[in-house]
């Protein structure tokens, strides 16, 4: 499951990277964090406003519309990573990019096999 959850958020930092330019990076860190691990995503891609920062966890909702999805990614995301008893959560900003921090509780960090 948080495979799926990192591949999802990977490829959410590929689609939505800035085309004008060959400077795309997408920076992956993974650091203890409370009782588990914290992973983050960031990348400097289109970036999201705040109204879209509110809305980027919603069940269908796709913020850029030029890039082909269902607007399910963050969605199942965020309620894959709360099954497991973690947490989810972003920071952007419109043409500088996306920070997504994913949580994930020693347990479940060490059993991947929890569903």
């Amino acid at each position: 499951m948080l495979t799926n959850v990192l591949r999802g958020v990977l490829e959410n930092s590929i689609k939505f990277r800035k085309t004008s330019t060959n400077d795309t990076v997408i920076k992956v860190s993974v650091r203890t964090y409370k009782e588990g691990i914290k992973i983050k995503v960031k990348d400097n891609g289109l970036g999201m406003d705040r109204t879209m920062q509110q809305r980027a966890f919603d069940m269908f909702y796709r913020g850029h519309g030029h890039v082909k999805g269902s607007g399910l990614g963050l969605y199942i995301a965020k309620n894959a990573i709360e099954k497991i008893g973690g947490e989810i959560t972003l920071k952007s900003q419109p043409f500088l990019g996306t920070e997504v921090s994913i949580y994930v509780p020693d347990e479940a960090s060490q059993n991947p096999t929890v569903e």
